[in-house]
C-alpha cells in the first residue's frame, strides 16, 4: 500500500506538458535471445525453461519482414489519419562473439556490433537500411541502450566453472534464460556487480557502447535506458560525461550495490533530476501484447493515456522489441501489430491534436518548458 502511495504522489509530480503527447519506447533492438525455433525446441528438450518467461519464448532477431510490416503499418496511420508515429528504438549495439570467448576458454569476453549480427542473419541482411529508412521517414529515433545486455563477469564466471544450463546455452548462441542451476542469477542485468573492477568494466561497455552508437547512427544518444532496470549513481556519471541527458526509467530504479543481488528500490518521477543533473523519464503506460495475449492491451494502455493526459502529463509507453520480432512465431507478432494499429487509431480519433514524440524531444521539451509545440 505504502508503495502504490509512493507512485501516486510519484506520478502527480512529473512534469506537465502543454500538449498531449506520446513517447513510445522499445527496448532491446538489435539484441539477441531466442536465436531460432530450433533452438528453442533443444533447449525445451533439455528440460531449460524456456516457457515460463515470453522473452524467452518468442523474443528474437528483427527481421527484413518485421521492418517491412512495420513500417507499412506506420505509413498506413500517416496516410489515413495525418499523422506520424514516432518510435524509440533502444538499441543493443553489440552480442557475444561466441566463437572468440569459447577459443578463450570463457576467460575474455569479446562482441560484435549488431549491425554484424544483422548481416550475419540471412533473414535481417536488409534491416539496418530498412531501419535507416524509417529514421528518414521520421517513424524511428534510435537511442542507447547498452553495450550489450548481458551481466559479461557473471556469465563468463558460470562459463569457466561449467555451469550446465549456461553451457548448454552457450553452445546454442544464447545466454539470457530461466536457468534452474544458477540459483536463479539474473544474467540480464548488465549493470549489476560485486566488486568495483565489475564496475569498471561496466563502465568501459558505456564508453565504447556510446561511442559505436555515434559511430553507427551519426549522433549522440541523449537519452539511455539500463538493461533491466538496474544502475546506481556511477553509472549516471558515467553517462553525464559521455553528454547522455535524460534517464528512461521505469518508476522504480533497482540501485545496484557493490554485491549482486543487493538491489535497492528508487523511486522516479518524470522531470526529476539526477545528482549528476540527468533527467528521468519515467514509462507510465504499457503495450505488450506479446508477453500475454490474454490481456486486453488496447483497453488497458488507452485507459492508462487518457489518465496521464487527465493529469496534463506525457503519456510514455513501454513496449519491447518483442512485439515486433516474429521470426519464432509469426502470428503472435501479427496479433500484437493488429492491436497495435488499434491503439493508433483509436488515440489519433480521440485526440486527433496528438503529438508522437521521441524519448529525447520529450526531454529537450521539459528542459525547455517555454516551448510550445506546433503540430
Amino acid at each position: 500500500m505504502l508503495a502504490k502511495l509512493k507512485v501516486y504522489k510519484n506520478y502527480l509530480k512529473s512534469s506537465k506538458v502543454r500538449n498531449r503527447i506520446i513517447v513510445i519506447e522499445s527496448d532491446d533492438w538489435g539484441g539477441i535471445r531466442m536465436p531460432s525455433k530450433s533452438v528453442f525446441e533443444i533447449l525445451k528438450g533439455k528440460e531449460i525453461d524456456v516457457i515460463s518467461n515470453p522473452f524467452n519464448s518468442f523474443d528474437t532477431l528483427e527481421t527484413d519482414d518485421d521492418i517491412t510490416v512495420l513500417l507499412s503499418l506506420l505509413n498506413k496511420i500517416e496516410l489515413k489519419f495525418k499523422i506520424k508515429v514516432k518510435i524509440t528504438l533502444n538499441f543493443i549495439l553489440a552480442n557475444p562473439d561466441f566463437d572468440l570467448i569459447k577459443a578463450s576458454k570463457y576467460k575474455q569476453y569479446y562482441f560484435k556490433t549488431f549491425t554484424e549480427t544483422y548481416s550475419e542473419s540471412d533473414k535481417s541482411q536488409n534491416v539496418f537500411s530498412l531501419i535507416k529508412e524509417g529514421i528518414s521517414l521520421g517513424y524511428f529515433q534510435p537511442q542507447f541502450h547498452a553495450r550489450e545486455h548481458v551481466d559479461v563477469d557473471r556469465w563468463l564466471s558460470l562459463l569457466q566453472n561449467k555451469n550446465l544450463d549456461v553451457m548448454e546455452a552457450f553452445n546454442n548462441n544464447t545466454f539470457g534464460l530461466s536457468f534452474k542451476t544458477n540459483m536463479g542469477i539474473n544474467l540480464w542485468q548488465a549493470y549489476n556487480y560485486s566488486t568495483q573492477k565489475n564496475m569498471d568494466l561496466i563502465k568501459l561497455s558505456i564508453i565504447e557502447g556510446l561511442s559505436l552508437f555515434e559511430d553507427i547512427f551519426g549522433f549522440k544518444s541523449l537519452s539511455t535506458i539500463a538493461p533491466s532496470g538496474v544502475w546506481n549513481n556511477e553509472i549516471e556519471e558515467v553517462w553525464s560525461n559521455l553528454g547522455v541527458k535524460y534517464i528512461q526509467s521505469f518508476v522504480v530504479q533497482k540501485e545496484s550495490k557493490p554485491m549482486r543481488g543487493q538491489l535497492k528500490s528508487v523511486f522516479h518521477y518524470t522531470g526529476q533530476k539526477s545528482k549528476n543533473g540527468l533527467m528521468y523519464l519515467v514509462r507510465n503506460c504499457f503495450f505488450e501484447p506479446s508477453t500475454n495475449q490474454n490481456n486486453d492491451w488496447v483497453k488497458i494502455c488507452f485507459n492508462q493515456i487518457r489518465f496521464a493526459f487527465f493529469f496534463n502529463k506525457p503519456a510514455v509507453i513501454s513496449m519491447h522489441r518483442i512485439n515486433f520480432s516474429g521470426d519464432i512465431d509469426k502470428k503472435r507478432r501479427d496479433v500484437s501489430l493488429n492491436n497495435f494499429e488499434i491503439l493508433l487509431s483509436k488515440i489519433v480519433a480521440k485526440w486527433p491534436d496528438i503529438k508522437f514524440m521521441s524519448s529525447d524531444e520529450l526531454g529537450e521539451l521539459i528542459s525547455n518548458k517555454n516551448i510550445k509545440l506546433v503540430k
